[in-house]
């Protein structure tokens, strides 16, 4: 909700000052908006993208790897489209809003679908007790 709400602020804060954050324009990173399509949309790689990023972060994170490197990961299937949720709202574009939306609810299940497997995976894997017959 933070990341929204900030997308959001930024989106204001950029309208004010004459820019429009998904307009196309030559100023900025991708004129044809194409991230924007990509993250607001679902298509199978997108889904897949979310999903690897999903599990490494989940592998990360469930064998105490670095804990920067599987935020990264985690993040890279949940941060674009929930900016865009805030971003679209604040420019009047519904449709965009709602298609990122959708997009990074599905994002957060794929991370939760893939997460708990990991994590019950590794639970079991290496915290296995040892029973001793008395």
């Amino acid at each position: 909700m933070a990341l929204i709400i900030g997308a959001a602020i930024t989106s204001l804060i950029l309208d004010i000052s004459g820019l429009e954050p998904t307009s196309p324009a030559t100023s900025y990173y991708v004129p044809a908006q194409e991230l924007i399509k990509y993250w607001s949309s679902i298509t199978f790689s997108s889904l897949l993208a979310s999903s690897v990023a999903s599990i490494a972060g989940a592998v990360l994170l469930a064998t105490q790897k670095s804990v920067y490197t599987s935020g990264v990961m985690i993040a890279l299937a949940l941060v674009p489209s929930a900016a865009l949720t805030g971003i679209g709202m604040v420019d009047g574009d519904f449709a965009l809003a709602g298609a990122a939306a959708v997009r990074f609810l599905l994002d957060v299940l794929l991370v939760l679908v893939f997460s708990i497997p990991v994590f019950a995976w590794v639970k079991s894997y290496y915290h296995r007790r040892e029973t001793t017959a008395e």
